[in-house]
């Protein structure tokens, strides 16, 4: 579903209709297609992650799906969002939550790396006791 772009490995391009989440803006300026609604949240009110986790999970793309316009070609207007009613908790519950939800990611990460490499050594040993180089 994703093109690399050949400009910038890190660069990811997507298809029209798709939703773009990005956590971090560049410190450069930069000019954004006409077709991009840029969305700065007042980070003394929200917390950003905690909207990321929002707008990615289930409750969140369906909010989201009941702006969308188009059949072919999907979009989303700058007033339909403006009008979308999201959750706002209070700050400290918003990090509370958004803190809770980065911890299990980042333990998420850790077993899909210990599961990568349990995967890798188990494909070493199937090579080394399939083909007789290691007797039992």
């Amino acid at each position: 579903n994703e093109k690399q772009s050949r400009m910038n490995p890190n660069f990811k391009i997507q298809k029209l209709g798709k939703f773009l989440l990005k956590q971090k803006a560049p410190t450069e300026p930069i000019t954004f297609e006409s077709s991009i609604i840029r969305v700065r949240l007042n980070k003394r009110i929200v917390q950003p992650q905690f909207y990321y986790y929002f707008f990615t999970s289930r409750n969140g793309r369906a909010l989201m799906s009941t702006i969308v316009e188009g059949t072919n070609i999907k979009g989303v207007r700058a007033s339909e969002l403006k009008r979308l009613k999201v959750p706002l908790p209070q700050r400290i519950e918003q990090e509370g939550i958004a803190t809770v939800l980065s911890d299990i990611d980042a333990e998420i990460t850790l077993l899909e790396t210990k599961l990568t490499k349990t995967r890798q050594l188990k494909q070493g040993m199937m090579q080394e006791l399939l083909t007789g180089r290691i007797r039992l």
